[in-house]
């Protein structure tokens, strides 16, 4: 199911996690988070010629609404981070902007 959604252009990375899905032939529950996807994406629409059973369903509703990019500009300075400090094993940073940028040159990430 991941391999298929970041197959589609300009999704980038994703997490996906599987729950409530004791038997896959009656029901599960799947949550995907955009990783790099930049904005607020429009709903997925499923596909349902392989969907099978009398009462089979497949719904899909957003749990957050993606946000814009924010301005860091005047970089490298001390970022203070609300409501306390950061906790490395519990921050995530992401982005191409991480990996990937040239000095003078605009780039993002996502903490």
């Amino acid at each position: 199911f991941k391999t298929a959604l970041e197959s589609i252009d300009n999704i980038g990375a994703l997490e996906v996690s599987r729950h409530d899905c004791e038997d896959p032939s009656v029901t599960c529950t799947w949550d995907v988070t955009f990783l790099e996807f930049v904005g607020d994406a429009e709903p997925l629409l499923p596909n349902y010629s392989q969907l099978l059973g009398n009462d089979a369903v497949v719904s899909v509703e957003q749990q957050v609404k993606g946000r814009k990019l924010q301005s860091t500009s005047g970089f490298p300075r001390l970022l203070t981070v609300s409501p306390g400090q950061t906790n490395p094993t519990r921050t995530l940073a992401h982005g191409k902007g991480l990996v990937a940028s040239t000095s003078g040159l605009r780039s993002s990430f996502t903490i």
